[in-house]
């Protein structure tokens, strides 16, 4: 879910570096929800768009406190999490 976000409208070259970091500064859902979504932001770097961040941000909040943590599996449950959408 992670790359989903970071990839819209940006090249993996530039994903790369910040997917990597993202995940072993919030390996889980729970992890980044826990976190201010300020420093979302400001790990979210050069990605641009930051906005995503807020957005996944958000979406690990409603993981934590809707499906206790878990990303859900259902396309419908997916959907009801912020900036998930259709393609």
């Amino acid at each position: 879910m992670v790359s989903e976000f970071m990839l819209q409208q940006t090249p993996v070259s530039r994903v790369l570096l910040v997917y990597e970091t993202w995940l072993s500064t919030w390996p889980t859902p729970t992890a980044l929800a826990a976190a201010p979504s300020g420093e979302a932001v400001r790990a979210w770097g050069r990605l641009g768009y930051p906005r995503r961040a807020l957005r996944l941000h958000a979406s690990a909040v409603a993981i934590t406190d809707r499906y206790d943590g878990e990303v859900p599996d259902t396309y419908d449950e997916l959907r009801t999490l912020p900036g998930v959408g259709d393609y």
